[in-house]
């Protein structure tokens, strides 16, 4: 059977979706997916964010909703971020990481 194709950066209208980013963009410490605000909601914690924003998933969260969802009893995620320099590669939240102050995972510069 051939395997099915899905969308994991798919966005529901009805869902609710927040993220906290920096003022420039480059550094994200958490996201929320609600579909359900009736039911509790997952934690689960990354280890560095890639492309998802407050309204568009990219596909590691695309796939963690999925999981979730599959789960039953859950309306949502919360996603937390371990190192919340944007990256889709982790050397370069390395790279990022070298010249951060990570007193509470700020930049030191802003950006």
């Amino acid at each position: 059977m051939p395997e099915r194709s899905v969308d994991h950066t798919r966005f529901d209208e009805d869902w609710e979706g927040d993220a906290k980013f920096s003022k420039c963009g480059r550094w994200r410490w958490w996201l929320t997916r609600i579909w359900d605000d009736s039911l509790p909601m997952v934690g689960l914690i990354g280890m560095n964010p890639s492309t998802a924003t407050a309204k568009k998933n990219d596909h590691t969260v695309g796939k963690e909703i999925q999981f979730v969802r599959r789960w039953k009893g859950f309306g949502g995620v919360l996603k937390l971020i371990a190192f919340a320099y944007q990256a889709t590669k982790p050397t370069d939240m390395y790279a990022a990481m070298a010249n951060a102050i990570m007193a509470p995972m700020m930049p030191r510069s802003g950006c």
